[in-house]
């Protein structure tokens, strides 16, 4: 009994229907497995924009992500949003982007605030605003070239302030 061309081409397609969602299931098994096994490596940090000086020094985001990747890893591996979370918890990061290759290499993208002034207020204390209207307290032993504002302030950012403290 010999079978048509067009039933051998029907048995085929059906057969690749089947069997490629067990061939992809594989896969994602062997990479998750795969990615559970590899630790950090090598970490590269890039600043996607800087401004007139440095608020967020690169050593600063190297050590943060080594201490989180020494203390951190674990049986399920490196948890990037966590740590993403915790490079926004830095006052002068504004947004921080994280992901890895499969060898272990590690990529961190900062984004950090750029201050658009100064403020001191009548309390003695002092802060940078950003572009957004953020605001992040000033760096010990940093002074940007940024305008300066004092004396009497609007009354939102006093309470935002109080909050922040």
């Amino acid at each position: 009994m010999k079978m048509s061309k067009q039933k051998i081409k029907r048995f085929f397609f059906i057969s690749a229907i089947l069997v490629s969602p067990v061939l992809v299931g594989g896969i994602l098994f062997y990479v998750k497995k795969a990615e559970k096994q590899v630790s950090c490596g090598e970490i590269k940090v890039n600043f996607l924009r800087r401004g007139e000086g440095e608020l967020v020094k690169e050593s600063e985001v190297r050590d943060l992500v080594s201490n989180y990747c020494s203390s951190s890893f674990n049986k399920n591996g490196l948890q990037v949003s966590d740590l993403e979370s915790k490079l926004e918890l830095l006052p002068a990061v504004k947004n921080a982007e994280v992901y890895r290759k499969i060898n272990g290499e590690l990529f961190v993208e900062v984004e950090q605030r750029i201050p658009v002034c100064r403020v001191f207020d009548l309390g003695g204390s002092d802060y940078y605003l950003d572009e957004g209207g953020e605001i992040f307290p000033s760096v010990p032993g940093i002074s940007l070239r940024v305008p300066v504002v004092n004396g009497f302030l609007h009354e939102p950012y006093n309470k935002r302030r109080a909050v922040m403290a």
